[in-house]
């Protein structure tokens, strides 16, 4: 037999069903670590941010009956509900290793707003898209009250 292939197979790592298996813990500690950075970091930026556009978007009667606003104040509001719940939970993850309560009723609602927000908000965002370019390139498609209510 090669010798490569019997100091393989003679690893002291390889158990029955995996190789391997006393990887370092102190990686993975530290590859937790830095995702709760990134994460805690971007989300105090992220809800400053809505909280800041919203403030102005809704405080503003002009900015706030504007047609163009309306779709992106709602995506504000939807996303800052993912950056206050979903985000939060994440980063207790991330510290603790678990998560808890672990109950199922926090698990469901962790995962409808963790997927059905963020679905959500995907789907928001292809509509305001869609929205803006009609209002820049196609203004006239919005003339009258029927034809606005229909494409808004």
């Amino acid at each position: 037999m090669n010798k490569e292939i019997s100091d393989y197979i003679n690893s002291p790592y390889q158990t029955k069903n995996t190789f391997y298996q006393n990887s370092s813990v102190l990686s993975y500690e530290l590859d937790r670590s830095i995702w709760f950075l990134l994460f805690f970091i971007s989300d105090v930026f992220a809800i400053l941010c809505s909280v800041f556009t919203l403030y102005h978007l809704l405080t503003k009667r002009s900015l706030r009956h504007a047609l163009r606003n309306h779709s992106i104040i709602l995506l504000l509001l939807f996303c800052l509900v993912y950056e206050l719940i979903d985000i939060p939970l994440h980063l207790q993850f991330f510290i603790t290793g678990v998560v808890r309560p672990a109950t199922h009723g926090l698990c469901l609602m962790w995962r409808f707003i963790d997927w059905g927000f963020y679905h959500t908000i995907e789907i928001l965002l292809l509509f305001t898209s869609f929205e803006r370019h009609i209002l820049i390139f196609h203004s006239q498609m919005l003339a009258t009250q029927r034809k606005r209510l229909f494409i808004h």
